[in-house]
């Protein structure tokens, strides 16, 4: 394995070229966070994403068949059924998402703490 390097970053923050883990430039409160963006958060995140985008998109639909209905465009018969497999895939995906674990949330650094990390790892190289 190769050993991290410290390098600047475009924002000219630091940033630790250790595959799958970053540490961005400081936060307003002075730290900095860190976070894997290819680790279980970043995944935990983009699932649960594509989750409540899915969702969204399902109650769109079902909305959409209601007002079919209410148009005469489509009979009572067809959307019964549609909103019915409809309401079955929603709860489906409400049932996926709170299986869901809640996501991670980035840690904030102080400064200090962060110069130290670097430091150290650079110190192992």
């Amino acid at each position: 394995m190769n050993a991290p390097k410290i390098i600047k970053s475009r924002r000219s923050g630091l940033t630790l070229s250790r595959p799958r883990r970053a540490i961005w430039p400081a936060t307003r409160s002075g730290g900095r966070r860190i976070f894997s963006p290819g680790s279980a958060c970043g995944d935990a995140v983009a699932v649960r994403a594509r989750l409540e985008a899915k969702r969204d998109r399902i109650e769109g639909e079902r909305q959409r068949n209601i007002d079919l209905v209410i148009k005469y465009v489509i009979s009572e018969e067809d959307a019964k059924r549609r909103i019915a497999e409809l309401k079955e895939e929603r709860s489906r995906v409400e049932a996926e998402l709170a299986a869901l674990e809640e996501t991670p949330v980035p840690i904030a650094l102080h400064p200090a703490a962060l110069d130290r990390y670097i430091n150290t790892v650079n110190a192992l190289a």
